[in-house]
Formats: structure tokens, sequence, C-alpha cells
């Protein structure tokens, strides 16, 4: 079974998709040593890459980094904290979250927010999780880290990472 936090960010972005062309933008972000891809897949208006520490899996993992892009015509970044937190609470109705922050990222509208699901059904632990929304020309693109209970790394480079990842055309470096 999935945990609730991924199954919200797919969730909420799949409601949120258009039809509009797909986007030459990619998110960059600092390198990830000892993270490997667990799962990655693409279509013309969406695409997801889970990169998990080596050893672990797309189900069994104490902290995984998602990147995803979803192609649509007009891009929403309340409409996407909404319809992620709202999920949140409903699979998890002890879930907590931080006020959605606003900010202009590398000239870019962004949103940054953390949630928390203390007892995950899926699991039966605690998961968190930062995520940073990205506004795009046609197309949201979102970047996620999360961690569930018995991670033994630091957690506090979450949120650094997230701010360091930018949006870019073509090559980024």
């Amino acid at each position: 079974m999935k945990s609730p936090l991924r199954l919200l960010a797919c969730s909420a972005l799949l409601l949120l998709a258009g039809t509009a062309a797909q986007a030459q933008e990619r998110l960059h972000s600092p390198d990830l040593p000892g993270y490997v891809a667990a799962y990655d897949a693409a279509n013309a208006t969406q695409s997801i890459l889970e990169e998990v520490p080596a050893g672990q899996s797309i189900t069994a993992w104490t902290a995984m980094v998602t990147t995803q892009r979803f192609a649509m015509d007009q891009v929403s970044l309340d409409v996407f904290a909404d319809a992620f937190l709202g999920g949140l609470l409903q699979s998890c109705p002890r879930a907590s979250h931080s006020q959605p922050e606003r900010l202009s990222h590398f000239g870019v509208p962004a949103m940054i927010f953390t949630a928390v699901c203390p007892n995950s059904p899926a699991t039966g632990r605690s998961e968190e999780m930062t995520v940073l929304a990205l506004a795009g020309q046609g197309a949201l693109h979102v970047k996620q880290v999360a961690f569930r209970a018995g991670y033994a790394g630091d957690t506090g480079w979450a949120d650094g990472f997230l701010r360091a990842t930018r949006l870019c055309e073509g090559t980024c470096r």
C-alpha cells in the first residue's frame, strides 16, 4: 500500500492536470549522493521520478525525493496546495501542516510547506514531507522530500535542498 503523502501528491496533481503542451522546463536540484531512482515514468503531460537511498525500494524506504511535472493550461499554486492539504487531512485525520509560504523562487512563483502524518495508515509509522511547488510556463513542477520514522540521517537538509532547486529551460547547471 502506498503512503498517504505519496498518494496525495499524485492525486492532487492529477485533478489539476490540463491539456497544455509538454513543457521544456525542468527542475534542477543539488546532487543526491547515495540515492537511486526507484521509480521513473513519463508521458506527454506528466512525469514522476522517485529516488530513495541505495538499498531501499519504492515500497520500503525511509527517505524519498520525488520530482513531478504536470502540464496544465492554468497553473495555480493555491489550488494545488488546497487539494494536497485537503487530501492529506482526509487520508490522515491527525495530520498537521505548515502554512504554505508563497515566494518568488529564482524569479518563478512558488510555494513551500511541510506536512506530517503521525501515524500513516499504510505503514503505521510517522511520515513527514516538505513540498516545493513552482508555477512554470504551462506546467506545475513539484519537488518533495519525505521521511518515514526510522530514518537515521539528518532531516534538516530537506528545506535547503528544496530552496536550492530551480526551474530551468534547456540545459541547467
